[in-house]
């Protein structure tokens, strides 16, 4: 294939069983940069999930790549064995004579709320997602050559350090210790010239959601769509680049600034609603229009103090509660701006504790004085506001 920027240089792509799904869209465009891949899956693991192996398996990814010109090799092994990673390493030099960098995009993929929790699915999440990942980090450091140019290790986390998982808690878990070692690892290489950085790639439509399930991520984003795998191979071609070269220890997210929007509405996730398909009744969109529902009780607790509680409700289940207890300062007038879980909330008091009115923030993004967020004082000091 024509030359690019990448010629001669060796990158091993983990986590690539399905076509559909990041690691092959990142080996392409590898390839079509001119770089040689060795590709890493694990058929097994995609077998036990609901959307199941890749029909034609692994080796159907391996022809295509090698039909368009690319030099490819293929190994299937478990990263959660500990000699595995090394021996993936020790084939790749095999194969090419040399290993520039290292994309560990697999992962394991569980599903455990802390009620369902199980020492054998945390150890085995840890075991593939995180040692795995720093036993393949160390072999190619070992390795690498610090004359040539362009090394780089490239990690993969989730969207736990911007909203609430918690339904996946190894799974999190695993990932968020790759997020926190992305700056450490940084610091230890720099010195031989490679690159540590981590990947968010936000809600990636892999083929496991239904179409309500998409409709709803698309409209919390506020780019109004998923990310897709080719969205995430652009990131990691850039990082693999040249031009990457002096950024490194940084944790970037590929999500069209769906992790600010997470930041306004914690608990209204798009990671969350992407997983609904997996979650059955317990969480899930409710509609593409109003994939959640958000009811907020406020409660005086004093003339000057008040009680938010905010609870999150999808697909029939609270996804989410959290109470946040504010003090009206009087000498600073009437009004309070306080913000809760899900909206941003203006709260009109008198002297007499009386709660006149809520505006903001509804869930689905939209925000102004609306009937729906119309709070009154009871008798006994409760309002009540349904959204």
């Amino acid at each position: 294939m024509a030359g690019s920027w990448l010629d001669d240089r060796v990158v091993i792509v983990t986590g690539a069983s399905r076509r559909i799904a990041i690691g092959a869209a990142i080996a392409r465009r590898v390839v079509a940069e001119g770089g040689a891949v060795v590709l890493h899956t694990w058929a097994p693991h995609d077998a036990e999930q609901a959307w199941g192996a890749d029909v034609g398996g692994p080796e159907a990814l391996v022809a295509e790549l090698r039909q368009a010109g690319g030099r490819v090799e293929h190994v299937s092994a478990d990263l959660g064995e500990p000699a595995a990673p090394a021996a993936l390493v020790a084939a790749a030099r095999e194969a090419f004579g040399h290993v520039d960098a290292v994309v560990a995009n697999h992962t394991r993929s569980s599903q455990q709320w802390l009620e369902d929790l199980t020492a054998a699915e945390l150890d085995r999440s840890y075991a593939v997602n995180t040692r795995g990942t720093l036993l393949l980090v160390k072999a190619f450091a070992a390795q690498h050559d610090d004359t040539r140019p362009g090394g780089r290790v490239l990690l993969f986390t989730s969207g736990q350090y911007h909203g609430a998982m918690p339904a996946e808690l190894p799974y999190i878990a695993s990932k968020a210790a790759l997020h926190e070692l992305t700056r450490s690892l940084a610091v230890h290489l720099i010195h031989r010239g490679i690159t540590v950085n981590c990947i968010n790639p936000g809600p990636n439509d892999t083929g496991y959601a239904d179409d309500k399930t998409r409709a709803a991520v698309a409209a919390l984003n506020p780019g109004a769509r998923w990310s897709t795998p080719t969205d995430t191979a652009r990131l990691v071609a850039w990082l693999l680049s040249d031009e990457a070269d002096w950024v490194t220890g940084q944790t970037i997210a590929s999500d069209a600034a769906g992790r600010l929007a997470d930041q306004r509405f914690p608990e209204c996730r798009c990671a969350n609603a992407s997983r609904a398909a997996r979650l059955g009744d317990r969480a899930g969109p409710t509609s593409p229009k109003r994939p959640w529902t958000s009811m907020v009780a406020l409660t005086t607790t004093s003339v000057h103090d008040l009680e938010w509680t905010s609870t999150v409700v999808a697909g029939g289940g609270v996804l989410a509660t959290r109470r946040v207890l504010s003090r009206v300062d009087a000498r600073t007038g009437p009004f309070l701006r306080e913000a809760s879980p899900c909206h941003d909330a203006q709260v009109q008091t008198s002297a007499s504790g009386r709660t006149s009115g809520c505006a903001g923030w509804r869930a689905d993004g939209r925000s102004g004085i609306s009937p729906m967020w119309q709070a009154f004082r009871t008798p006994r000091g409760r309002a009540s506001s349904v959204a």
